[in-house]
């Protein structure tokens, strides 16, 4: 079966003549990927690709995560070449033999068998379709037999509330557009109520670790994601800015990697600032002195000792760059289970609802206290909070609470019309 592996990787930093006359000069890239076949026969070409982006990494122009999610997508086509025994090369003369016309409809097919989400389906084509763009640009592939075809095209997007700009872009003819409701969440998933919200921190507080329930606490309230509070450090808290002149009930938080000397990860490497209610801030400053955290630093490295949240190796729970955890996954599925034994059924939450609820809450004050007609002053401040890259995402938290009222609204009309009046 495909497998992908991670190396190290050494890169002569630029300007340098030689690395053995200045080997200080060596920079290394953690964590790059490396694609192999049954067998263990490297797949050359994407090594390549992988290498070539590991300098992208080096000098900043690509994050590291991007790749971990390039080698997922090749990962999966690979698989597909292999069970289907089809060359990556496999281009004839005859269309319906494609093979990335043929991995196209595979994919499609995961989409509609429900394996794969609309979006997910869309990245992982268009993951490929970039792998095979460099591999004709430098010449593995001749351009005369290019899988596919690319042209520039205008599209009129949403720059602002109610202003519109022209962008020139590049479709690939084998792109697969993402089909999804575009007033669906992100990843697809829903806010949790404010009962469920109660009652999943209260069993987090009693029975799962102290860092489950700090790390809930902390999304729940300020919509990070799991891979930023994961990397959450010591000054990023102690330099909580205060707002001059409101009430001292909230401060916000400096996230992203050009945040200096506390850099915290964040999607697409955005920086900016989220809130946080000073009752949580101050439950992580108690936490940081705790007996418990400062034996867990005592055994973490030099580089991660100023992470909040250390396992009880010392090691950060998310690494690598990534926005998941293999052992919050099994805290997340023991609080599940542990609530299933006080009568709740949490079986659907997962830690990226907590993100959700917290964008939903926002919207619901933000349209309470300003109304419809600060609509655009309410999905700034969404977009703010969540570091939303598109004003869209953002909108899509407001429809669903605008539609959550008016099926509130419908509710009490129809029991009062057809249950009281009919009693």
């Amino acid at each position: 079966m495909a497998r992908i592996e991670y190396i190290r990787l050494s890169l002569k930093s630029s300007g340098e003549s030689s690395v053995l006359a200045n080997p200080s000069s060596v920079e290394a890239v953690e964590s790059v990927p490396q694609a192999y076949w049954a067998g263990g026969v490297p797949w050359h070409e994407a090594n390549l690709w992988f290498l070539h982006l590991g300098r992208a990494v080096q000098v900043k122009m690509k994050a590291i995560a991007t790749l971990h999610a390039y080698a997922t997508s090749l990962k999966l086509y690979m698989t597909f070449l292999e069970e289907e025994h089809i060359d990556w090369f496999c281009f004839p003369e005859k269309w319906s033999g494609n093979v990335l016309l043929r991995y196209r409809g595979y994919l499609i097919g995961l989409r509609q068998g429900g394996k794969l989400s609309s979006s997910t389906t869309k990245r992982r084509m268009n993951d490929t379709l970039l792998f095979y763009a460099w591999v004709i640009k430098h010449g593995l592939i001749s351009p005369m037999h290019a899988p596919f075809e690319e042209k520039m095209v205008r599209k009129h997007v949403e720059a602002h509330a109610g202003l519109r700009k022209a962008l020139t872009i590049k479709v690939n003819s084998l792109a697969i557009p993402d089909v999804r409701n575009r007033n669906s969440f992100e990843d697809g998933l829903l806010p949790v109520s404010k009962f469920q919200k109660e009652r999943i921190l209260e069993v987090a507080e009693n029975s799962s670790s102290h860092e489950l329930y700090l790390m809930l606490l902390v999304a729940f309230s300020s919509g990070l994601r799991l891979g930023s509070v994961c990397d959450l450090k010591e000054r990023t808290i102690k330099n909580a800015l205060r707002v001059a002149g409101e009430s001292d009930l909230f401060a916000y938080l400096q996230v992203g990697p050009d945040v200096k000397g506390a850099p915290v990860k964040t999607k697409f490497d955005k920086n900016g600032v989220v809130i946080v209610p000073l009752i949580v801030l101050r439950k992580l400053y108690d936490y940081m002195l705790s007996v418990r955290r400062i034996e867990r630093q005592a055994k973490a490295s030099i580089e991660n000792r100023s992470i909040v949240f250390l396992n009880r190796f010392g090691r950060p729970y998310v690494r690598g760059g990534k926005d998941k955890s293999s052992v919050i996954n099994v805290e997340i599925f023991r609080l599940k289970q542990r609530a299933k034994l006080m009568g709740h059924n949490f079986d659907d939450f997962k830690f990226h609802r907590a993100r959700a609820t917290f964008a939903t809450e926002v919207a619901a004050t933000g349209l309470s206290v300003f109304g419809l007609n600060k609509m655009p002053l309410v999905i700034g401040l969404v977009r703010k909070l969540m570091m939303h890259t598109k004003e869209e995402t953002s909108l899509a938290y407001i429809t669903f609470v605008l539609e959550e009222e008016l099926m509130r609204e419908w509710a009490d009309f129809y029991f009062a019309k057809h249950v009281v009046d009919g009693a």
